[in-house]
């Protein structure tokens, strides 16, 4: 890699992930914040004209319907994201991946996504922890298909692998990671609220900067520990 903030990979402390992350941002943000513009009103848009679409037509199960919407466009979001942000820590500004392997490779990553969705969901409705417990366990199951070329069911017990023996550092990390979601959110509900008079043109606005500044944020502290966890696990493969 490149960007030397990742020359301590596999020997960090949870502290330092977090600069690591942060490193990575303040690094990239630039590069990346017009892409994550463009993409976050393209969505914006295409929600909003379907939103109108099914009241015209007068669909019953709107809600479901928008649900499976985000879902996928919030997939296909991360996707890009983490393949723009892997080119930049590899030190390249294009990409040389063929279209219809980075085609392949973004089928293999829904595919990866959904099966540790539904594994996750089935272990909710068994017990809440269990599914919490299993979130954390097959999160970097997508990240390694894209990143690491491994199939999706190899993904899936390598996820389990990388995050054993360290789940309470990465479920810290996500939890952090949510705290400052939610405490941005509601700031942002605060100016609006406050400051714009609850105006929902300005609300959307500051929404679509918020998700643009934070989103890409999050995904490089889970980049950071997504790549020490991964030299933790060959270090300890090398020394067996």
């Amino acid at each position: 890699m490149h960007i030397q903030c990742f020359q301590k990979v596999g020997h960090q402390s949870l502290t330092e992930i977090f600069k690591t992350g942060f490193i990575l941002y303040k690094r990239t943000i630039f590069k990346l914040l017009p892409l994550t513009l463009l993409i976050l009103t393209i969505s914006y848009i295409l929600i909003f004209s379907i939103v109108y679409f099914l009241f015209l037509i007068e669909v019953k199960n709107k809600d479901l319907v928008m649900s499976v919407l985000g879902l996928l466009l919030g997939v296909v979001f991360q996707f890009i994201m983490l393949i723009t942000l892997n080119s930049l820590i590899d030190g390249r500004t294009k990409s040389g991946t063929p279209l219809l392997n980075m085609f392949n490779k973004f089928i293999s990553y829904i595919c990866a996504y959904m099966i540790c969705l539904l594994a996750c969901c089935i272990a909710y409705f068994v017990f809440v922890i269990p599914g919490i417990y299993l979130s954390i366990l097959l999160s970097f199951s997508p990240y390694l298909v894209v990143l690491r070329n491994v199939s999706i069911f190899d993904s899936v017990e390598k996820s389990g692998m990388l995050v054993s023996g360290y789940w309470w550092r990465t479920a810290f990390v996500y939890l952090t990671i949510i705290i400052i979601g939610y405490v941005s959110k509601l700031l942002i509900l605060f100016v609006a609220k406050q400051v714009m008079r609850n105006n929902p043109i300005v609300y959307d606005i500051l929404f679509i900067a918020y998700a643009a500044l934070l989103l890409p944020l999050t995904q490089c502290f889970i980049l950071s520990l997504f790549y020490d966890l991964d030299a933790r696990f060959e270090i300890k493969n090398k020394q067996q």
